[in-house]
C-alpha cells in the first residue's frame, strides 16, 4: 500500500499574483522563491544562483518522476523559472515552486524565504567571490587614470595606504584593506 504524501504548508513563501495587465501563462498555483532581472546587482545574482542550487538538491534526490506534478492538467516539473517581459527592466525571471510539490522541495523553498527574511545574503562566500571577481575585472578594464582616481578615493575615504604606482598594474593592489574592493564592486 502506498502511503499518501504528507502535505507541507509553507509559512514564508508567497503565491504568485497576476497583475491587471498580464496576459501570459497562469502561475497562480506557484510560489515565488526569488527573482532577478536584467538590471539585478551582484547580490540578486548570487541569491538566484544559490537558491537554484538549494532547490535543485531535493529535486535531484527525488528524480524526475517524483518531481513531476500536474499544472492545469499538464505534467510539469515542480520547479520552474517563470519569465516575463517588462518595459522597465527588460525581463524578469522568477524561480517558482508548485504548491503541490513534494514536501522536501517545499521545505527547501520555505527555508530560502525564511533565510532571506533575516539576512539578505544566502551564501556569503558566493557573494564575496562575485564581488571580488567583478572588482578584479573592473580594475583590469580601467585605464591608469581611472585606477589612480580609485586609489586616491580609497586612501581618502577608507584610510587606505595604497601606493599610486599600483595604478600601473592590471592586478588589484595587494595592500587594499577592502575599501578599494568595495568601491569597485559597487560600480
Amino acid at each position: 500500500m502506498v502511503k499518501p504524501r504528507k502535505r507541507f504548508e509553507p509559512t514564508r513563501l508567497k503565491m504568485w499574483e497576476r497583475s491587471n495587465n498580464y496576459t501570459g501563462r497562469d502561475w497562480s498555483d506557484w510560489y515565488v522563491v526569488v527573482s532577478h532581472n536584467r538590471d539585478s546587482d551582484l547580490l540578486d545574482e548570487s541569491n538566484w544562483h544559490c537558491a537554484t542550487e538549494l532547490l535543485e538538491a531535493p529535486a535531484r534526490r527525488l528524480g524526475d518522476r517524483r518531481c513531476t506534478i500536474k499544472d492545469h492538467g499538464q505534467p510539469t516539473r515542480c520547479i520552474e523559472v517563470a519569465t516575463f517581459n517588462h518595459w522597465g527592466v527588460g525581463w524578469i525571471e522568477a524561480l517558482c515552486v508548485h504548491k503541490d510539490s513534494p514536501p522536501s522541495v517545499l521545505r527547501a523553498a520555505d527555508y530560502i524565504a525564511r533565510r532571506l527574511e533575516n539576512y539578505p545574503v544566502l551564501d556569503d562566500s558566493d557573494y564575496s567571490q562575485r564581488e571580488f571577481d567583478y572588482a578584479r575585472d573592473y580594475w583590469q578594464r580601467a585605464d591608469v587614470r581611472e585606477r589612480l582616481h580609485y586609489i586616491k578615493a580609497a586612501n581618502d575615504r577608507a584610510g587606505e595606504e595604497i601606493s599610486i604606482f599600483a595604478a600601473r598594474r592590471p592586478t588589484l593592489p595587494e595592500s587594499d584593506m577592502g575599501g578599494l574592493l568595495q568601491m569597485l564592486a559597487r560600480e
